[in-house]
């Protein structure tokens, strides 16, 4: 994990301050090893290619996009919960789900599959709400956010192959 880590703060160091990407450049053409080499090119390619995630307007924009996508998932779990007749406070329902999400790519499952639902039925037991309604709220809830999304991407997909099928023929 530490290596990770060093890795990562390394490459944002590289991409913010292009002194240092200068100097690991010169350090990668001496590295022994062909393959090494490559690695490094790729890694300073990476750096390269993360200084345009570092500039304030784009962070700022992506910023915006991840709250706004965040609150709106959590939005529709509120509306779920109050859909199904479960009284909560809607300002716990609205922490439950990102928190559910976060639980889910902990345990590195495809998607959270399974524990973002698990979690959720364990955050609602313990505010009073039975397990079936939870179990119910759970399993819509990842009806609605990721297989809807799926959906969503899949006709945009064909939609884009349509169209450059289209331009090319």
């Amino acid at each position: 994990m530490a290596v990770v880590l060093g890795f990562v703060c390394v490459l944002f160091g590289a991409a913010a301050w292009p002194a240092l990407l200068n100097s690991l450049a010169r350090v990668t053409e001496r590295l022994p090893g062909r393959w090494l080499r490559r690695l490094a090119r790729f890694c300073l390619a990476a750096a390269l290619e993360l200084r345009s995630c570092l500039d304030l307007r784009a962070f700022g924009q992506s910023m915006l996009a991840g709250c706004l996508a965040w609150g709106l998932t959590s939005a529709v779990f509120v509306s779920l919960c109050v859909g199904m007749g479960l009284q909560l406070d809607p300002i716990v329902a609205l922490g439950i789900y990102p928190l559910a999400m976060l639980i889910g790519a902990l345990s590195f499952v495809p998607g959270g599959v399974g524990t973002t639902e698990l979690a959720i039925v364990l955050m609602l037991n313990r505010l009073g709400i039975s397990t079936p309604e939870a179990i119910a709220v759970a399993v819509a809830a990842r009806l609605v956010t990721l297989w809807y999304a799926i959906a969503v991407g899949a006709a945009a997909m064909l939609i884009a192959e349509f169209a450059s099928r289209e331009e090319a023929g």
